[in-house]
């Protein structure tokens, strides 16, 4: 597993997040869950495995328009 964290001071979408990584064009979709720490202000994004530079790029975009 991957874990990618981002730091988000309002709730992200989740939902959002997991339909943006199925409609992008990243060749890595394994993506597992999504975990939002409202007190630590945390966005965790977990993989199946490591993403690709290009796919990480791709990831960012996708969270930050969450």
């Amino acid at each position: 597993m991957a874990t990618y964290t981002y730091t988000k001071t309002a709730e992200p979408n989740l939902e959002a997040i997991h339909d943006g990584v199925a409609g992008s064009e990243m060749m890595d979709k394994s993506i597992l869950y999504c975990h939002w720490d409202e007190g630590a202000e945390l966005l965790e994004v977990v993989f199946s495995g490591s993403l690709s530079d290009s796919d990480k790029a791709i990831l960012d975009g996708i969270v930050e328009a969450s």
